[in-house]
């Protein structure tokens, strides 16, 4: 075992290690929930249960259609397609499970901007502050 071998097995774990260290750098993180400035980026802002989803043929999009039950920014119709992009951020739509969804102008959700409701923080008085926006028309 020469030199080279040494150098050869200490560029290969260098290299191993930017691999592992590197995914927590392109990894998706949420800013902390704050419903006055999800509502600034979204077209349309409602409580949905997720009916369907499938698979898009464009770059492993997927696509998933929700029944409206409440109803806060824009007009949303009584059921919505969201789509959402295949990446580190991309929302995950389970059937049957319930979401506050925060959709913008193109149809388009991440996993910031579709929560299940369960996780959403502070709900009951996020819940009431959507409400007021909503009767306000804010």
């Amino acid at each position: 075992m020469g030199r080279w071998y040494i150098f050869d097995t200490m560029k290969n774990f260098i290299f191993f290690l930017t691999l592992i260290f590197s995914s927590h750098v392109f990894a998706c993180s949420c800013t902390k929930f704050n419903v006055a400035e999800y509502i600034k980026s979204s077209n349309k802002v409602y409580i949905g249960k997720v009916i369907n989803k499938q698979k898009l043929r464009d770059e492993g999009k997927m696509s998933a259609a929700l029944t409206v039950s409440e109803k806060f920014v824009g007009h949303p119709s009584d059921i919505e397609e969201v789509i959402t992009d295949n990446s580190s951020c991309s929302a995950e739509f389970s059937i049957n499970v319930t979401y506050l969804v925060f959709e913008n102008k193109r149809g388009h959700v991440n996993m910031c901007s579709m929560i299940k409701l369960k996780y959403v923080p502070n709900l009951t008085l996020n819940l009431e502050t959507l409400r007021h926006i909503s009767k306000s028309g804010i």
